[in-house]
């Protein structure tokens, strides 16, 4: 393994030939890194020729802005998984997840709208569908408040636009050249478009 990621090359077990190969790889852990490279958990030659690039991801909690777009995501891919048609979640549940430390951070989120999706059936999930650690919660208070939040996202789709906008018609509604005058990758670009549902 180390041999692939240094030089891009490998042996087949019993061949004689070395063959070329290109592959990137995506590792994650959830603890400290350094703690896990001291305490000799990973190898620590294995651990620098990984450590390319480093993002750090938030714990959801920190994160809440993220929610709703989770919740959507997570109800879409249960809708198609189990045959069912929520379009959402009601303002009580969302100010709970909102409100609520997420111990057990995305996956729990996403089991919560599975496990409401599974068993229940109807449009809006709602907090009787949801599982027991959410039962009789109270909310604190310190939620963030859900208007604003889809205002922001409304503003952001509105910016979106008109520079996807700006941009296609400096450069004659050619894809390739706009995404690299606001500088993001084609395809990015190419979703944008078909999410925002610009037509040219």
């Amino acid at each position: 393994l180390l041999r692939v990621i240094q030089d891009g090359r490998a042996r087949r077990v019993g061949s004689s030939k070395t063959t070329d190969v290109d592959v990137r790889i995506i590792s994650a852990i959830n603890t400290d890194i350094n703690t896990v490279v001291e305490t000799r958990q990973i190898r620590q030659d294995l651990f620098f020729r990984l450590n390319v690039i480093t993002l750090v991801i938030p714990d959801l909690c920190k994160r809440i802005d993220d929610i709703p777009l989770l919740v959507d995501y997570f109800i879409k891919k249960y809708n198609k998984k189990c045959n069912k048609y929520f379009s959402g979640v009601s303002k009580e549940v969302l100010d709970i997840f909102l409100d609520y430390s997420w111990p057990g951070n995305v996956r729990e989120l996403e089991h919560a709208i599975e496990s409401a999706i599974s068993l229940y059936d109807g449009e809006i999930i709602r907090e009787e569908h949801l599982p027991f650690q959410f039962k009789n919660y109270q909310v604190n208070g310190n939620s963030v408040d859900t208007g604003a939040i889809q205002h922001l996202n409304k503003a952001v789709e509105k910016v979106e636009r008109e520079v996807i906008m700006s941009a296609l018609e400096q450069t004659g509604y050619n894809i390739t050249k706009a995404a690299k005058l606001i500088n993001v990758p084609r395809q990015t670009l190419q979703y944008k478009i078909k999410k925002l549902g610009i037509l040219f």
